[in-house]
């Protein structure tokens, strides 16, 4: 008969390491967590847009487009700020002129 087998885990940190959350790698296909913010930093860092219209924008996220910059880890939404700024250019009326060569 084989002894049960035990399994040994490392400590809290190591796991997350396994999250794919890593700074700026240059794969697009990983998360910067440094740019990940909760809706009241983002409000803070652009004051031009308030808590509630963010809140609107994440709320029709699905219709809006805006879903591709939002993560959702158990109750609480994160927003990609790279993302949420490729999703608010997109919004433009009209494109932007490249500056005149002198």
């Amino acid at each position: 008969m084989q002894p049960s087998t035990v399994l040994e885990f490392p400590p809290a940190p190591f796991y997350l390491l396994l999250i794919p959350l890593f700074p700026t790698t240059g794969r697009p296909d990983l998360v910067d967590y440094q740019a990940l913010r909760t809706v009241k930093q983002l409000a803070a860092e652009a004051p031009w847009v308030t808590e509630a219209k963010l809140r609107w924008w994440i709320f029709h996220a699905e219709s809006n487009g805006l879903s591709a910059a939002l993560i959702k880890i158990g109750g609480r939404v994160y927003i990609d700020r790279t993302e949420f700024n490729r999703w608010l250019e997109a919004q433009r009326l009209a494109p932007v002129k490249p500056p005149k060569a002198a």
